[in-house]
């Protein structure tokens, strides 16, 4: 196993200290802590020199101690231009945001906990949707910026949607669906939206249903569309050894269907100790391909790790470049894959091919972390990062 323990001692350090970290000056900046102004609004970046966008991200819009609406920027790599695209008048504290551009194409895809399109009195109002906004990006601008199409509506309150991720080319859509049948017991699936040609309920295929010894808390597509990568707990109820354990398990596209799961590690696996009760320990899935600063680029997942043993959360980065879908054992513990990276203190990981996005602590400043030279530096004030891959 390949684990940089000097970078994670340095980041330990650095991270903690982030009240020390001066942030980058412009549209973009500010002082950590959520201490900044927000960003002003601005159509163009035009006048920044790094490349834009980079990276898509939230601010709140907080009245009387409660969120009246998110905000959503686009932000160029540098952190020194961001462009405000849109406003969402929501109650929740946050949103599953996810971002891709291809080409001078770009699309955002996120899930809400209350239908805005509803008036406060309709029985309508709590329904779960997942909405996607599509515009051009070129010369540094946005423009053309479409309606926003809500493409799933829950239909029922206790339905929820979690984890909303698009896929690199920007066509699909796979979240995890949640049904309170019984009040604490839900049925939860993992269901893949088409959006390529469909701007309004669209068909929900889907493609893995959990078993009776898991529940399923986040997921992602992996850097070639063709998996999945999906984090949960082991029902202490389900008579599993490992049993109130977290893991992160993938399936794959094999054409016509869906192979079975493969682990690519579980708590306990000999890196992270014993199992808590009760308690998910893995969160907050994304993958892409990575260049670790050696010029080879290579599937990875990052993912926050709730380090109950420290009292704190951590990001950690590992290698799935060479992990099969089939084979015996987890990933890691088996050598297929490599844990890479680990950031103490840190949240909300969202993997670019050179560098990490993510959050700290209670703060509300986005930190990127670049993979060759190992810098570390403030570039948004923010929540829900999501890179461009």
């Amino acid at each position: 196993m390949k684990f940089r323990k000097a970078i994670t001692a340095a980041l330990t350090v650095l991270i903690l200290c982030m009240g020390q970290v001066d942030a980058k000056p412009g549209n973009g900046g500010g002082k950590p802590g959520g201490g900044g102004e927000d960003p002003p609004a601005t159509t163009s970046c035009a006048s920044n020199p790094s490349t834009f966008p980079a990276f898509a991200y939230t601010r709140l819009n907080v009245k009387k101690r409660s969120v009246s609406s998110i905000d959503f920027y686009l932000s160029n790599a540098a952190g020194d231009c961001s462009i405000l695209i849109h406003t969402a008048d929501v109650d929740e504290n946050e949103v599953d945001l996810s971002y891709r551009q291809i080409g001078n194409n770009g699309v955002i895809a996120w899930s809400q906990g209350r239908d805005e399109t509803q008036s406060r009195k309709s029985a309508a109002k709590d329904n779960f949707v997942i909405r996607v906004l599509r515009f051009q990006v070129s010369s540094k601008e946005v423009s053309s910026v479409q309606p926003v199409e809500t493409v799933a509506n829950s239909g029922d309150p206790y339905i929820y949607f979690d984890s909303i991720h698009l896929s690199p080319d920007g066509k699909s859509i796979v979240f995890i669906h949640s049904d309170s049948v019984v009040y604490g017991t839900y049925i939860q699936t993992i269901r893949e939206i088409d959006i390529s040609n469909c701007s309004s309920n669209c068909v929900q295929s889907v493609i893995y249903a959990q078993s009776n010894v898991e529940q399923l808390s986040s997921i992602s597509y992996g850097a070639y569309s063709d998996r999945v990568y999906y984090s949960g707990g082991f029902k202490s109820s389900s008579g599993d050894p490992r049993g109130s354990q977290g893991f992160i398990s993938f399936i794959k596209n094999v054409g016509s269907s869906w192979s079975v799961p493969r682990e690519l590690t579980y708590e306990g696996n000999g890196f992270y100790g014993s199992g808590f009760s009760g308690v998910v320990t893995f969160w907050e899935l994304d993958a892409a391909l990575v260049d670790f600063g050696n010029g080879v680029l290579t599937e990875a997942v990052s993912y926050r790790f709730n380090n109950i043993a420290m009292g704190q959360d951590d990001v950690h980065v590992i290698d799935v470049g060479t992990c099969s879908a089939s084979g015996s054992g987890d990933c890691l513990s088996t050598g297929e894959s490599s844990l890479e990276i680990s950031l103490a203190n840190a949240s909300l990981p969202s993997l670019g091919r050179d560098s990490l996005l993510f959050s700290s602590g209670s703060s509300d400043s986005i930190f990127e972390y670049v993979f060759n030279s190992e810098a570390l530096s403030i570039v948004a004030l923010g929540n829900e990062a999501d890179s461009a891959h």
